[in-house]
């Protein structure tokens, strides 16, 4: 279920981490447009074609052919350095390019400089930007078919968004595209369904509080 997104499109115009997660969204629910209209390719393309014929043809610079040959070559150069980005990060590099544009880009970029944690059984953490002052993390959640987190509350707000897959929680299910809103005091342990490896963007407002054995190992580790 998607919350309504207006006090989250506020609170994100102060926040990184949250606009990344609603501009993702955005581009999901655009693609999710294309699809349902079967607008195929070659439909863009002709649209696309018979715009640019409606402008009007402007003299190009004496340099305007070298710069857009760099900006090219600048393109290419982005694409091996995310080659082996995703590679040298021992995730398949087809399952990276397969999320949406901006998570993706923001993902490709965290590879180059770290890689993936080990966030629980069948899970993998992906930081995307490192903690800011007021303790907001942003990360790119991998979870395996039957796996998930364990059962946690929060120290403040999580907002969560299934870029694939899906999950429960215990409490309901949330599919590609749904954003999921958890406030200090709800409980749950996100669990992937069946099926396709589920991929989420979470942005977190402090720590997740552990419950059980984990909670326990967290809270001993705290007191050092």
């Amino acid at each position: 279920m998607t919350p309504t997104l207006t006090p989250l499109a506020e609170m994100a115009k102060a926040q990184p981490a949250l606009k990344l997660l609603l501009d993702t969204a955005a581009f999901m629910r655009d693609e999710a447009v294309l699809a349902e209209n079967d607008l195929s390719t070659a439909d863009a393309d002709a649209i696309g074609g018979a715009l640019l014929e409606q402008e009007m043809a402007v003299e190009m610079s004496a340099k305007g052919f070298d710069r857009v040959m760099a900006q090219i070559a600048g393109l290419d150069q982005a694409d091996q350095r995310a080659a082996l980005a995703a590679k040298a990060a021992g995730q398949g590099l087809s399952e990276i390019l397969g999320l949406p544009a901006p998570v993706r880009d923001a993902a490709l970029n965290a590879l180059e400089h770290s890689g993936w944690k080990f966030g629980g059984r069948g899970l993998k953490r992906l930081a995307l930007a490192e903690p800011t002052a007021d303790g907001v993390h942003v990360e790119l959640l991998r979870i395996v078919p039957g796996s998930g987190s364990p059962r946690h509350d929060h120290e403040g707000d999580e907002v969560t968004l299934v870029l694939c897959g899906a999950y429960h929680d215990g409490h309901r299910r949330y599919g590609a595209g749904d954003i999921a809103v958890a406030h200090k005091g709800f409980v749950h342990q996100p669990i992937a369904e069946p099926g396709q490896v589920c991929f989420a963007l979470a942005v977190n407002v402090g720590d997740l509080r552990f419950s059980g054995a984990v909670g326990l190992v967290q809270r001993a580790l705290r007191l050092h």
